[in-house]
């Protein structure tokens, strides 16, 4: 799990008052070490990178996965990609392997009249 240093020891107090059968880590993205891993989930917080941290992230933790799944609110454009200045799904198309964009279905995004 990847954050910022404080929300990093939040995550391992609130793991470690469980039991639990298995093993975490938690770190942030300057001190981690690119590794293969199985699968990475990113539920929007990928997105909400602006685009020099999305590209270390990709060279870090998205190259050395065998799958992933990423819900973003960004890379097609809108107010969000102004914002933080993502990389478009055309830029994402140019450093990740091939990838399926799913629309998500019902919109959750308000309709402006």
């Amino acid at each position: 799990m990847f954050d910022v240093q404080l929300v990093c020891q939040l995550i391992s107090k609130f793991i470690e008052s469980f039991a639990i059968n298995g093993s975490y880590h938690v770190t942030t993205l300057n001190k981690y070490q690119p590794s293969k891993v199985d699968l990475v989930i990113s539920n929007y917080a990928f997105s909400e990178l602006p685009k020099h941290l999305q590209l270390i992230y990709v060279r870090k933790v998205l190259s050395g996965a065998s799958k992933g799944y990423l819900t973003m609110n960004s890379g097609k454009g809108g107010s969000l990609a102004a914002t933080f200045e993502n990389l478009t799904l055309e830029e994402l198309g140019e450093v990740l392997p091939e990838f399926e964009v799913i629309d998500e279905a019902p919109s959750q995004r308000p309709s402006i009249t």
